[in-house]
């Protein structure tokens, strides 16, 4: 899509949109939430899920609640943490209903501080870091003691060596931002 189509198009679209998505970077989140429930609902038609319960129908619902939660008046920090610890549940859920920390789902993680970072603040950022981290540990000791007991993978030493992939992971992606900023302010003071 051209530039010009492109903002002809957000022209024509943004005065429609919700009073609360019309200004700033809304319009865009505005669709970015959009184009998740969609995500959502197709994972959910493509790969029906095993265990009996549409994982990502039920975030698609949840999102779409959330939504409209912020277009009737709820605070946007609110609405925004209530969507992370969503999806910190629904991916701790999925994982937790596989193979616990060996879950290709727990790379998802990774998102939720920087979410927390750029809609929020540094400190809403760290604190979200701090909880993923937890998460990443609880996974970790779940995996090792309730869903895989008996290891053959690797045994703890394989658990240990996915918590330190997940976190080191976590941290390096999660702390670019952080470390941007930082830059940022020294070069502009």
């Amino acid at each position: 899509m051209s530039p010009r189509l492109f903002d002809r198009y957000t022209a024509w679209v943004v005065p429609h949109l919700p009073a609360r998505f019309k200004e700033g970077a809304m319009p865009y989140l505005f669709f970015l939430v959009w184009l998740m429930i969609g995500v959502m609902f197709a994972l959910t038609a493509v790969a029906p899920p095993s265990s009996g319960v549409p994982l990502p129908l039920v975030e698609a619902l949840f999102l779409l609640i959330l939504q409209l939660l912020f277009i009737w008046g709820v605070p946007m920090r609110l609405v925004l943490n209530a969507g992370l610890l969503g999806s910190l549940i629904l991916v701790l859920s999925q994982a937790y209903a596989t193979v616990g920390i060996y879950a290709s789902v727990m790379a998802w993680l990774v998102v939720i501080p920087i979410v927390s970072f750029y809609a929020q603040s540094r400190r809403a950022g760290f604190i979200w870091l701090g909880i993923v981290f937890l998460a990443e540990l609880l996974m970790t000791y779940l995996t090792w003691s309730v869903l895989l007991p008996s290891n053959d993978i690797g045994g703890i030493s394989q658990d240990v060596r996915s918590f330190a992939t997940y976190t080191v992971v976590t941290l390096i992606v999660a702390s670019l931002p952080f470390l941007y900023e930082h830059l940022f302010r020294q070069t502009y003071e």
